[in-house]
């Protein structure tokens, strides 16, 4: 017919669906292992459940995706400008400071439960530095000579600590021991 267009011969193939679904499969395939771990579960006679890495007879395999995690908050400061760097404590003017007895460690009796402390120090003490003697936590005394004498001292396990405070305060040095000290006691006798 003149004037129509002549027709156009168009050829239809099928869409390669099953090309389509074996590379589907295999990527989710290889995905699926890829991003899992193997793992055997096994229930025990008594009925708990245990978890393994290496198969046993009865383990049924197991596919574990990674457990997601977030990252920890990380607080802004306030200061923006203000560094996030702790300000390192300024060095000591000692170099060494010991205790020298009661030694650590140490088991000892005493009767009375006095307990006697003999601290070195170098270099030696400043004249506006005290030491602190610190039993269990709490301050027993504060002086300027390197040997004393604490009284009625309990019997049991003890924490010493001495310390080198300057005139403000601050705790220029400090070491700690552990002693222990046995007391007799006297069995009181029943009614």
């Amino acid at each position: 017919m003149p004037g129509l267009p002549s027709p156009i011969c168009v050829v239809h193939r099928p869409f390669p669906v099953r090309s389509l679904l074996i590379g589907l499969a295999a990527i989710l395939a290889f995905s699926a292992t890829a991003d899992t771990t193997r793992v055997y579960k096994t229930v025990n006679p008594d009925g708990s459940v245990s978890y393994s890495d290496q198969p046993s007879e009865r383990a049924k395999a197991m596919d574990v995706r990674p457990v997601e995690t977030v990252p920890a908050f990380r607080e802004i400061p306030s200061n923006p400008g203000a560094s996030t760097k702790p300000t390192p404590e300024p060095r000591s003017f000692y170099r060494e400071l010991n205790i020298v007895k009661p030694t650590n460690e140490s088991a000892f009796w005493s009767g009375n439960g006095e307990v006697e402390i003999a601290v070195s120090l170098q270099p030696a003490l400043r004249s506006t530095d005290r030491l602190q003697i610190v039993l269990d936590g709490k301050e027993q005394q504060s002086l300027r000579e390197l040997k004393t004498v604490l009284s009625n001292v309990d019997r049991g396990t003890h924490q010493l600590e001495v310390r080198v405070v300057s005139a403000q305060g601050d705790v220029l040095q400090r070491t700690q021991h552990t002693f222990t000290l046995h007391r007799p006691s006297v069995k009181r006798k029943a009614n």
